[in-house]
């Protein structure tokens, strides 16, 4: 399954790459994320774990490119489930567009629409938009 996701965020370029691969503060933005662990530095892999209906779970994170503030190529694994994330930043007249093109591989069919994907990642993408635009950083 493949899509793109665009958003636009009030702030200049350099606040929003600066804070964009920050995993302390990824905390006070991604809604569920409890912590993050290192694993490795070469290449850049971190355990994100969530909590959600009092369960913890671990979802793996590989900074794949890092080549901000022009982009970033993220890789979200959980048991059955790749997810890999191109991620462009450009400035548009003093604002920043994010277009995010997003790959999902699965072991197993999805229960949910390929629509539901974008839903998720277009909220998870504004939950970011509203952490720069409100400076909580």
């Amino acid at each position: 399954m493949e899509y793109q996701c665009k958003i636009m965020i009030d702030e200049k370029l350099e606040p929003i790459t600066n804070i964009f691969l920050n995993h302390d503060l990824m905390l006070k933005w991604e809604h569920g994320l409890k912590r993050y662990e290192k694993v490795s530095d070469n290449p850049l892999i971190y355990h994100l774990i969530f909590e959600s209906d009092d369960k913890e779970f671990v979802m793996k994170e590989t900074i794949k490119e890092n080549n901000l503030p022009k982009s970033a190529t993220v890789i979200y694994e959980v048991p059955g489930v790749y997810n890999k994330c191109v991620n462009t930043f450009k400035e548009v007249n003093e604002r920043v567009e994010w277009t995010m093109d997003v790959t999902f591989k699965f072991e197993q069919d999805p229960f949910q629409t390929k629509d539901d994907f974008i839903c998720k990642t277009q909220s998870g993408m504004q939950l970011f938009k509203n952490f720069i635009e409100n400076q909580q950083y």
